[in-house]
């Protein structure tokens, strides 16, 4: 979950997600692995806005004090897959 729409604006526009950007809820993140798979999503609307990878481990996140990049975005919210999804005509 992201921290507020504020961070939203970058995902939405290509951008990686960066810890800083992540809501950590208070019993703290799951383990995860790297090139995991990862839905974001924005307090107050359920569907994700984003998805993408993990680009490190769970320990390596914690030794870097949960900085850095938190996911490479594979597609977002608007982006040419999603506008194909919708039926929006897109020019190639």
């Amino acid at each position: 979950m992201l921290k507020g729409g504020e961070v939203s604006q970058y995902v939405i526009g290509g951008a990686d997600l960066m810890f800083p950007g992540i809501s950590i809820p208070a019993e703290g993140l799951p383990p995860f692995i790297a090139a995991e798979a990862w839905a974001v999503k924005v307090p107050g609307n359920p569907a994700p806005i984003a998805v993408g990878t993990t680009g490190m481990i769970f320990t390596e996140a914690l030794k870097a004090r949960l900085r850095g990049k938190a996911l490479k975005i594979a597609h977002y919210y608007g982006d040419l897959l999603w506008q194909v999804s919708v039926g929006i005509d897109i020019e190639i």
